[in-house]
């Protein structure tokens, strides 16, 4: 078996600023104050905006590394570009491989693990390399030499994912200051907006029923409502389509459409999220029940955070070494791919300039491939 140190993990703390989740979380507490009905609104804005900035503040994972353990395993490395290797075994034809033990260290932690994707506004040039599976953190060293220090190369490793997670841990206290003077004004505009809608109905000067009873009380009841919880604990997808908003009208919702006209069940926005579902609990929701990931890459893709955000969740999702990733290449080069993850550049994918039809072809032979396993 042929492996490469690069291919196997990489860099933590690199995805994206941590400025940038900020923003997204700024950008999740207004839509939920928008969305909070007025019996949610009662009382001080401060201490409603304190309540919900503690809910979007960073939960900085936190090693547990009196549980941390050892695996090792022999493996090839591919050396041919290594100059050393060339002139100490000559110039033979092919690859050139050694053998060498491939040591990982696992360090269980609690916290969110989509943390490690951050970059902290304080950071080094040389940071750590790893990857995350389940809560555990594990990085890998490859020894080729018995004289190797590789005591001293796990020391500087975690020493310096101490240090980024302390970097993060500073940002928390200017985060919490950040969302709660984004809280209040939005607070008190909501309740404003609220009361001047609820003063023009009441001056109809007749008895007024909330839609949602009236309409209950109108129907006869029903066991299973759009959001019962019986079936969405059971609710499963074929695919799950993960795209960047710019290219949902050039390919995202044709897709998803035709995908689902050849009988599949597809997780896409428009198909599956409703007035009033928790955007966030939607989404985690398709992505751990979707036997695929359908990722339309391009470049609109490596600008935004949720489609990135999404995409570190299948990943997650491949720890057991089951494939779910489908990459699709939308109007973009390999070296584009290569440049934001070598991972998903070696990986087999469709590219859309080979039509609708080719690319529908292929989501469908994958699963049918699961399915008749």
């Amino acid at each position: 078996m042929t492996s490469s140190l690069f291919r196997q993990y990489s860099a933590l703390f690199r995805q994206y600023n941590v400025f940038d989740v900020i923003e997204s979380r700024k950008i999740d507490l207004k839509e939920e104050i928008k969305r909070m009905p007025a019996s949610a609104l009662q009382g001080d804005a401060h201490e409603i905006a304190k309540e919900l900035a503690a809910k979007y503040l960073l939960n900085i994972p936190v090693l547990q590394e009196d549980r941390q353990h050892a695996t090792q395993r022999e493996i090839q490395i591919d050396v041919t570009g290594d100059r050393t290797m060339q002139f100490n075994m000559g110039y033979p034809e092919g690859p050139i491989y050694v053998s060498a033990t491939e040591v990982t260290v696992s360090i269980p932690f609690e916290g969110d693990p989509q943390l490690f994707n951050v970059k902290p506004s304080r950071f080094s040039f040389n940071g750590p390399r790893g990857f995350v599976s389940d809560h555990v953190l594990n990085l890998v060293f490859v020894v080729r030499q018995g004289n190797q220090n590789l005591k001293q190369q796990y020391a500087q490793t975690l020493q310096s994912i101490r240090d980024h997670l302390g970097w993060l841990s500073e940002s928390v206290a200017e985060m919490r200051e950040k969302l709660e003077l984004e809280a209040v004004p939005a607070i008190v505009n909501r309740k404003l907006d609220l009361n001047a809608r609820a003063a023009a109905v009441n001056s109809l000067g007749i008895p007024v029923r909330d839609h949602v009873e009236a309409t209950r009380a109108a129907q006869p009841v029903s066991t299973s409502w759009p959001d019962d919880p019986k079936r969405v604990a059971s609710e499963k997808w074929d695919v799950f389509i993960c795209h960047a908003s710019e290219d949902k009208d050039d390919i995202a919702r044709p897709l998803a459409t035709e995908l689902q006209a050849k009988g599949l069940k597809v997780w896409y926005d428009e198909f599956s999220l409703k007035l009033g579902n928790s955007l966030r609990e939607s989404i985690d929701r398709g992505l751990s029940r979707s036997s695929f990931g359908v990722v339309i890459l391009s470049k609109h893709f490596f600008e935004k955070h949720w489609p990135t955000r999404e995409l570190n969740g299948l990943v997650a999702r491949e720890a057991d070494g089951k494939k779910v990733i489908l990459p699709i290449w939308h109007r973009i080069t390999e070296p584009e791919v290569r440049e934001y993850s070598p991972i998903l550049a070696d990986r087999f994918a469709v590219g859309t300039d080979r039509g609708l039809g080719e690319v529908v072809a292929r989501i469908l032979e994958a699963v049918s491939a699961r399915k008749t396993v």
